[in-house]
């Protein structure tokens, strides 16, 4: 669980070489949602995203640790996540979560379990609260924009594949797209305020920046 080091030194050449991190690049990564599936509304879901820094977060060996998509230690702490304390270790378990942290709130937001032991969480140092999600025809999609408590937390939102399987890196079975996109997009109608000073929407951008 210790974070690894970054470099280690060649003792023959005296140089510095990049060792291996488990805990990077890690996390299933989108891509803009420009070429729309068909079958949008019948196979994908889509969950609203809140401000807040993607995160890797392991819980074992007695204590919690949060990693960023490349892999590098931001926290540790100890939580009540199976593994995640002395109190809640056990032989064997582990927790492992892909979320978004919220420094406003101090939540970690969960989009996915990725390792769980079906232990409940509560009374931690920092939260844990599962993201809803919804079914992606326009209605639900304007409805989940019109229930976010507050728009400036609004970051964007993931439209994920109902059938896909949970792979590290970028997938096209993984969407995003900022709230502003949805009437280019989509043709999801949004509650004006998202509108204000955004953008235009270029396709051609975002299909490039796709296959960086």
């Amino acid at each position: 669980m210790e974070s690894v080091e970054e470099y280690d030194k060649d003792q023959k050449s005296g140089y510095k070489k990049k060792r291996f991190n488990p805990y990077a690049y890690q996390l299933m990564l989108s891509e803009w949602l420009v070429d729309v599936p068909d079958d949008l509304q019948q196979e994908w879901f889509m969950v609203v995203c809140p401000v807040g820094k993607r995160n890797l977060v392991i819980a074992a060996n007695g204590f919690t640790a949060a990693y960023t998509k490349s892999g590098y230690r931001v926290n540790k702490f100890s939580s009540l996540l199976p593994g995640g304390s002395p109190k809640t270790l056990k032989p064997g378990d582990h927790t492992i979560l892909d979320c978004i942290f919220s420094e406003l709130t101090n939540t970690f937001y969960v989009l996915d379990v990725m390792s769980w032991r079906g232990h409940p969480v509560y009374d931690s140092e920092y939260r844990f609260v599962s993201l809803p999600y919804c079914s992606c025809d326009a209605s639900a999609i304007n409805q989940a924009l019109c229930s976010a408590t507050s728009i400036s937390e609004v970051d964007g939102l993931l439209f994920f594949h109902k059938r896909t399987h949970y792979t590290c890196g970028r997938t096209p079975l993984v969407g995003w797209l900022k709230p502003h996109m949805l009437p280019d997009i989509l043709g999801v109608s949004v509650p004006d305020a998202f509108l204000a000073g955004s953008p235009p929407v270029n396709k051609l951008t975002l299909l490039k920046s796709n296959k960086d």
